[in-house]
């Protein structure tokens, strides 16, 4: 079943985003951590439950997605796409987060764009919040509606084992998308029929690092 909600994950953030990606996210998924172990050159290679793998040899780049079974595990039996509430949402978002960091690598690197880990970061929480708040619209999880924001933007909490630089970059990342989530939370409850935000939506995905902060930034000037 997990296979079966990352390709839907996939899917969703394709349609989106309007992705043409020739890749299913479960081909390059691996769930042993003691193979993560051996396969991550990472400054810190910390243990955490999602984890993308690169290893970049010229023009070439190996990628493996690694996500804890028993995050896999738990949202077989609590399946999200049921029902999504607080008992599955941290894993739901685990694994959306692994997805989102996947396709958003390979998208750009079918076009031959370098792109930064704040970026990818930054991308992945504004993923997170959209096809959640998409998903329990679609549930009419009212309550859940109204947590989502608070959840991913104000009650969150850090991995203990950063690094003062990752720890920098996790949290411009979250600063940045839930200012630009909290301009549109409201329309976004009506997507995919509010056109003029899916558009912006879209096009802030294409944008590069440093003209996502100028129209996050322009967006909480108007």
């Amino acid at each position: 079943m997990q296979t079966e909600l990352m390709t839907t994950m996939q899917l969703r953030l394709q349609q989106l985003y309007e992705l043409d990606i020739p890749f299913n996210v479960n081909q390059f998924l691996i769930t042993d951590p003691e193979l993560v172990q051996r396969l991550d050159q990472s400054v810190n290679p910390r243990e955490i439950p999602e984890k993308l793998l690169i290893c970049q040899s010229g023009d070439d780049i190996d990628l493996s997605l690694y996500l804890d079974p028993d995050v896999l595990g738990s949202l077989t039996v609590n399946n999200p796409e049921q029902k999504l509430d607080t008992s599955n949402i941290e894993n739901y978002l685990t694994v959306l987060e692994g997805v989102s960091h996947f396709l958003y690598l390979v998208w750009n690197a079918r076009f031959n764009r370098s792109i930064s880990l704040f970026e990818m970061e930054l991308q992945a929480e504004v993923d997170k919040f959209v096809l959640s708040l998409l998903l329990a619209n679609s549930q009419q999880s009212t309550g859940l509606l109204y947590d989502l924001f608070q959840m991913l933007f104000e009650d969150f909490r850090y991995s203990e084992n950063m690094t003062r630089v990752e720890r920098q970059r996790y949290e411009a990342a979250n600063y940045y998308a839930g200012l630009y989530c909290r301009e549109l939370s409201r329309p976004l409850v009506g997507l995919p029929d509010n056109v003029a935000y899916l558009n912006d939506l879209r096009r802030f995905y294409r944008l590069t690092n440093r003209l996502k902060i100028d129209h996050i930034s322009s967006l909480c000037l108007k």
